[in-house]
Parts: C-alpha cells; structure tokens; sequence
C-alpha cells in the first residue's frame, strides 16, 4: 500500500485536501471521483510499507480498544465503527492502522486478517483474540476487556519507570552540579592556590588535575562508554539467552522480573479463558508475548508437559518461577473448574505486591543516591577548603 496525498476541487470550486491509502495512482483518482470531486494534483506521500511500522504503544491500543467498544457495544457495525475512528484518532501509526484495516474489511477479509495487514501494529496476541471473539460474536465485549487489560499493563510499566527515572534525575542533577564546581569554582581557586606556591594535599592535586583535563577526560569517558556500549550489544545479541537468564537470578531485578511476569499471565490467561479459549492454546498464545528467551524455554516446557497430560500447576511448579501461593491457585482453580476466576484473583494480589515493591525500591533508592552524591561532593569540598583553612593559619602565624 502507497499512502498519496492530493488536491482537488468541489463542484462550487473550493479546494479539497486528502490523502488515501491505495495500490496505484489510478485508485485515487477513483476515489477523488467517487466523492464528486475534481483531482488537481495527487503525489506519493511515502511508501506505506507495513513492515516498518511498530507495534503500537499501549496507550494508542487503549484509545482504539475502548473507543471501539464503546462503539460496538451502541450497537454500531464495525465497517461503520472503524470509519468513525479514521476521524477521530490523532495519533498518526494508529490512524494509518486504522485505514489499513478499514481497506481490508473493504475487500472483505476479516477483522483479524485485515489486522495483520498492519504487520507490527498489532501483535499475534491481540490479533488471536479478535479472531476468537469474532467467532464468537463477543467482539465488543473482548475490546472493553481488551482495553482493562492493556490499562493495567500500562500502569505496570509506568509504576518500573518511575522507579527508574529517580536515580536517573538525581544522577543528571548530580553530573549537573559537579560540572558547575569543575568549570567555574575548581579554575578560580586553583590560580589562587598557585599564585601562593603552597604545598596542597594530593587529593587537592588530584581535583585541580581533573579540572584542568576535564574535556580530555569527558571525551574519554564517552569513547570508552560508546566502545562498551557496542560490546555489551554483541555481547546480548549472541548471548541473550544466558544474559536473560541471569536477570533471572539478580536478586531485587528477579523479584521485579517474576512479578511482572506473574501478573501478565494471570491477566492474560485468565482474559483468554473467559473467551473460552482451550488452555493449551491460550499458553500458547501467552508464550508468544514473553520477550526473556530463558522464562519463554521454561513455558515451552510447560506447554510440552501439559500436551504430554500433565497438570497446569505441575507444570508451573517444575519452572521454579512461580510463588508457592500462586501454584497453589492454580491447583485449586484446575480442581474446581475456576481457574480464570482463581487467576483473576491471582493479578490483583502480584499486582498489589509488585506495586508495594517498587514503591520500597524507590524509597530506598532514595537515601544510597543522596549519600553517594554527598560523599562525591563532600570530598571535593574538603579537598579545596583545607589548603584554604592552612593558608589562613599561615598568615596568622605571620
């Protein structure tokens, strides 16, 4: 698909700006017909190539998602619903999505063929769960549930970013402040220091040194982060399953790690089995949203063990993943024809703990950062202020 922009002129000759998404140029000019419109002047705005086109962010599914079910749930069509969304979205990559899957219902493909059109925009996940619902005529209140569960995945995601953005901050603040103290009060005190000839301490050497090679030392600092920035990417392209293993081993990222995961698959197991989707498939499914190639082995393995009649909760318990509290939800939920309800049950209470986690890690960030910097600048200032203190000692003693 091309996306072309044009001009044309209406019959009262005011001017009419578009743009559509078509194979040649000849479909455009159909199109510009078909509104009783004049084509000017029509030219390729890019190539709508699909593959380029990333998945879309969750706050962009959210928007679709709850706008369509709202729509679908007023009773309106979804050929009629997704030409109303054309209109409404802002969001460039979701509008162009929007217009490819409108495109495809045109043609007269399904909701979840006319998705995978947009290769990137949506993923195999989301376009599993729409075919089913479509099967199953529930598609308006999968979009709704579909809309709840990408919220929380959202909330999720912005709860670990906040966790991480406060040591960022405070390190820039920190980089900040010494780049004042090495620019503008180290040099000052430092021609003072010489003017006097006085023998400084090596700690006070060793400051008026780095102050003086500061930009040799800041290129050399970024030469050396850029060199290990390239080998760490070699290093996780060739090595990424053991490095993704050991994630899961770091102590305070593994309990960040096993609770995000915890949390997204009771979400989206239980989402699947309340769309009567088999649990096998359902696993299935699940295996293909996990990014950790060592957790994505250990699901498969789950999955193999379940096809060979294996229990779920067996299955979970032999990964060594799992908390014993949720292992044991499972057990009941398989025992008691409720696992969905179990598992929803099961996200509430790991979301709620992977909240209060991430809450206490920030807290305790907070203090180690604050100390760090203190020390950093702590010594800086003595370093400078006791040659000053022994100066002012001389001059007395004269």
């Amino acid at each position: 698909m091309i996306k072309y922009l044009y001009k044309a002129i209406d019959e009262e000759g005011n001017e009419v700006k578009g743009d559509y998404l078509a194979e040649k140029e000849d479909d455009v000019i159909s199109h510009i017909h078909d509104k009783s419109l004049y084509p000017i002047k029509i030219r390729k705005s890019y190539e709508m190539n699909m593959d380029i086109i990333k998945s879309l962010s969750y706050k962009d599914t959210i928007v679709f998602c709850r706008m369509m079910g709202t729509l679908l749930m007023a009773d309106i069509s979804f050929r009629e619903s997704i030409k109303i969304l054309s209109f409404q979205i802002k969001s460039i990559k979701l509008r162009d999505a929007i217009k490819t899957i409108s495109i495809g219902i045109e043609e007269g493909k399904s909701i979840g063929d006319s998705m995978k059109n947009c290769k990137g925009a949506f993923n195999n996940f989301f376009i599993g769960m729409v075919k089913i619902a479509e099967d199953t005529g529930t598609l308006n209140i999968l979009m709704c549930k579909m809309a709840n569960f990408y919220e929380r995945r959202e909330s999720i995601k912005n709860k670990i970013i906040n966790a991480i953005m406060y040591p960022v901050i405070l390190s820039f603040a920190s980089i900040g402040i010494l780049f004042f103290i090495f620019n503008f009060v180290i040099p000052s005190m430092s021609g003072i220091f010489k003017t006097m000839d006085m023998n400084l301490p090596y700690s006070t050497k060793l400051i008026f040194k780095i102050s003086e090679y500061k930009v040799e030392i800041l290129i050399g600092i970024i030469i050396n982060g850029i060199l290990l920035s390239i080998f760490f990417l070699c290093l996780y392209s060739n090595k990424k399953y053991f490095i993704d293993k050991a994630k899961v081993k770091i102590p305070i990222i593994k309990n960040i790690i096993i609770l995000n995961l915890v949390c997204n698959f009771c979400s989206s197991m239980s989402l699947m089995l309340n769309c009567d989707v088999p649990i096998k498939k359902a696993l299935n499914n699940f295996i293909g949203t996990i990014d950790n190639i060592h957790i994505k082995n250990e699901f498969k393995n789950v999955l193999y063990e379940i096809q060979s009649g294996n229990s779920l909760y067996n299955s979970l318990e032999s990964t060594g993943l799992f908390p014993e509290t949720l292992i044991l939800m499972v057990r009941i939920g398989e025992e008691s024809s409720k696992l969905n309800f179990l598992l929803e049950k099961g996200e509430e209470i790991y979301y709620s703990e992977l909240e209060n986690l991430l809450k206490k890690l920030t807290i305790m960030m907070e203090p180690v950062f604050l100390s760090i910097i203190g020390v950093v600048i702590g010594t800086i200032v003595i370093s400078v202020v006791t040659p000053i203190f022994g100066m002012m000692d001389t001059v007395n003693f004269m």
